[in-house]
């Protein structure tokens, strides 16, 4: 992030979408007036930007131009960085009671939770995993960037929709199959 002057306090410019956070996207979704999308950019207070001379707001947006020019990139990394931390995600840990809880929180378009039950560690009893620990895990990952939190969620989303495919496969083959009774 590039450091900005204004009102004698410095303030760190957001410089492409790996420096927005999931908090920030949420914010966005809520609000996407220009005094949110420069406040969330620039650090500074919509009630400043409002009283902004429009030559610096001017120079804000030219200089985060790429917000509005470009889209969130896609990426092959299935990691997410958490308090400077490295956590790997993988699918094939998940138990039944955590993939069925992903596609509802999916569904209900919680992303920080989503992304939490892929971070929790697999347990012996889906009990266990509901207490405590998600809920401190979802509030760690809605700092993590965007740009990671939506390469998990289109990949979770692929292999989501690959196993209703092979499903729905599986069952019409068992249907043909099965003997017709003798009426």
């Amino acid at each position: 992030m590039k450091t900005i002057k204004f009102l004698d306090q410095n303030y760190l410019l957001k410089e492409s979408w790996y420096d927005v956070t999931l908090n920030d996207y949420n914010s966005l979704q809520k609000d996407d007036s220009l005094y949110n999308c420069l406040s969330i950019l620039t650090g500074i207070s919509k009630d400043d930007i409002i009283d902004c001379p429009v030559v610096v707001l001017e120079s804000f947006v030219k200089e985060s131009n790429w917000f509005w020019e470009t889209k969130i990139p896609k990426t092959n990394q299935f990691t997410i960085t958490i308090n400077n931390t490295k956590h790997a995600v993988r699918m094939d840990n998940l138990s039944f009671g955590q993939q069925n809880d992903a596609h509802l929180t999916i569904q209900n378009k919680n992303i920080s939770k989503t992304i939490a039950i892929f971070l929790c560690p697999p347990v012996t009893k889906y009990s266990e995993y509901t207490k405590g620990e998600i809920h401190e895990v979802e509030k760690q990952v809605l700092n993590a960037s965007i740009v990671e939190v939506m390469s998990i969620l289109d990949f979770f989303l692929l292999g989501s929709k690959k196993l209703r495919k092979n499903t729905t496969l599986y069952s019409r083959k068992k249907k043909k199959k099965q003997p017709k009774k003798a009426g």
